[in-house]
């Protein structure tokens, strides 16, 4: 039986979300409320990104727990 989206992003009990290489800011804020999506639902997440975000985006809610 086909697995939904939603079973395969909150049936996990840990996830790691991650964006592509060089982020611009739409993609470090997506990775950060998915994150903090999942971790709403229980799931343990860690957000995950190739390189260092710029001091512009350390306004973003979590950004202090990014991992490099």
């Amino acid at each position: 039986m086909a697995k939904t989206l939603e079973s395969l992003l909150f049936g996990a009990r840990r996830a790691a979300v991650v964006a592509h290489v060089s982020p611009d800011g739409d993609a470090i804020g997506s990775v950060l409320a998915m994150r903090m999506a999942l971790e709403a639902r229980g799931v343990s997440a860690a957000a995950l990104l190739p390189g260092k975000i710029g001091a512009e985006y350390g306004f973003l809610p979590k950004a202090d727990e990014i991992i490099y």
